[in-house]
């Protein structure tokens, strides 16, 4: 598998911090440079992801070339809550005035045909099809996202909560695997008596229920992949909504040694869940209910995940 040269990363060595002055006219000439309205929501350090940000913002901007670009503010800002202070090229200088990282952003469909996308049960290949069955994106900096025929792995809601008691994993081994989630916390829909039932935050998501977290513990356990099973309640969105980034991904550059082990993220519609169940032999639905129990454990689905989909780079 062909590996792209790393994205391009900006290094300042002894070099002090800008006045905070400076760091904002440096930000507003960068933001105009690249069409950022800079009288826009401004993230704060109470700002704990990505995507509280663009929450923020997808209600009075376009979803697509804005939300990349808003994006790009949101991490520059990020950083500086950590003690970075951005340059005026949009790269971040550590307070030690070390190092300096920019943003690598991968993949997107509109431009990328995947050679190979499906489940395979032996030796029976179902083809998918991408943004109607599927949504993936990918952070690791490679030419293709490549998977061959790795085995999938029901892990419920995918939480590991010691805190609370709670454990879906069971120490089942995912390196090298595809992790499959249930969206939202293990008692979303629980009931007085089920064992989820108050755990977490019932109606209300807790950070345990996002696929943020779930795509961050696949990959502390080595995943090669991870795939959320959709559906809308659970979401609070529609597929519509999943499938509107049109692939793209955006991450810090950081060494090869701390990459993500996730060659691809994203969801499987309902309707390709509920097939992809059935060809294992599962019943979707039941399996939901048995993910709110204490005792749940992992289930192998007997079924492969295949893709190879180019991906494109920029920084």
């Amino acid at each position: 598998m062909p590996e792209s040269a790393p994205c391009d990363r900006v290094t300042q060595t002894q070099r002090s911090a800008p006045s905070r002055h400076a760091q904002s006219t440096a930000t507003n000439k960068a933001a105009k440079k690249r069409n950022i309205s800079t009288t826009a929501v401004a993230p704060t350090c109470a700002t704990t992801t990505a995507q509280g940000y663009m929450n923020s913002i997808s209600t009075s901007k376009a979803r697509k070339s804005s939300v990349a670009r808003y994006q790009r503010t949101w991490y520059r800002d990020s950083a500086c809550c950590s003690g970075a202070h951005p340059d005026s090229n949009g790269s971040t200088i550590s307070e030690s005035g070390a190092t300096a990282v920019s943003l690598c952003s991968a993949y997107s469909p509109s431009t990328s045909t995947p050679t190979a996308l499906a489940f395979d049960r032996q030796g029976s290949a179902t083809p998918l099809t991408l943004g109607t069955d599927i949504y993936v994106s990918s952070q690791q900096d490679k030419d293709v996202a490549a998977i061959a025929d790795a085995p999938m792995v029901f892990v419920g809601y995918g939480v590991h909560a010691p805190e609370r008691g709670w454990d879906d994993f069971k120490g089942v081994d995912l390196k090298g695997k595809v992790a499959v989630f249930l969206v939202n916390d293990p008692d979303f829909v629980a009931t007085k008596g089920e064992d989820s039932f108050g755990k977490f935050g019932g109606r209300t998501m807790t950070y345990y229920g996002r696929w943020t977290y779930k795509f961050e513990e696949a990959a502390r356990r080595g995943a090669i992949a991870a795939l959320i099973v959709h559906d809308t309640d659970g979401a609070g969105y529609g597929w519509n909504v999943v499938k509107s980034p049109g692939g793209e991904n955006y991450s810090l550059v950081v060494p090869p040694e701390k990459a993500t082990s996730l060659a691809l993220q994203g969801w499987i519609s309902g309707e390709a869940s509920t097939r992809l169940f059935a060809s294992a032999g599962q019943d979707l639905a039941k399996l939901r209910i048995a993910a709110r129990r204490k005792d749940f454990r992992p289930v192998d689905l007997g079924t492969g995940f295949r893709a190879s989909i180019p991906v494109t780079h920029e920084v």
